[in-house]
């Protein structure tokens, strides 16, 4: 056996390989081709079926309609402020919230320093006698 003989047995491999890969190639495509069309054509008739009875498919006509600004609750001035950006919310606290910013003396540890509420004040305001009238005027409201 000589080099040339071996060179065209090396290429009579490669034409095989590369016609069972275009073959394999073209019946995938096929096939994926067949999918599609019985797909389509089973949604087809799915679609005449249900709109006969009255369903609609068209995404539009489930999209409700716009809520005018007088009625819609995020055009308040406290969103369209943040929106806008007068209006910051932080996490740290400069917002007027709790005093929560990281205190980072410790080197790797962040501590949080945070305000407790008192409440013991908001149990006592709550069971004041002194509130009973307005508790009355709202059970009487809720009659």
């Amino acid at each position: 056996m000589n080099a040339t003989s071996g060179n065209k047995r090396g290429w009579r491999i490669l034409r095989r390989l590369l016609l069972t890969v275009a073959i394999l190639a073209t019946l995938l495509a096929a096939l994926y081709a067949e999918e599609d069309w019985r797909g389509k054509r089973a949604w087809e008739n799915y679609k005449r079926e249900w709109e006969a009875k009255g369903e609609k498919f068209d995404w539009r006509a489930f999209v409700p309609p716009s809520v005018p600004d007088d009625q819609n609750f995020f055009t308040a001035p406290i969103f369209t402020n943040m929106l806008n950006g007068k209006i910051v919310m932080s996490p740290y606290g400069n917002d007027g919230g709790p005093d929560i910013r990281p205190d980072a003396s410790r080197s790797g540890y962040a501590i949080y320093r945070v305000r407790m509420t008192d409440l013991q004040a908001w149990q006592n305001y709550y069971r004041n006698p002194t509130n009973i009238h307005a508790v009355m005027r709202l059970s009487r409201l809720m009659e």
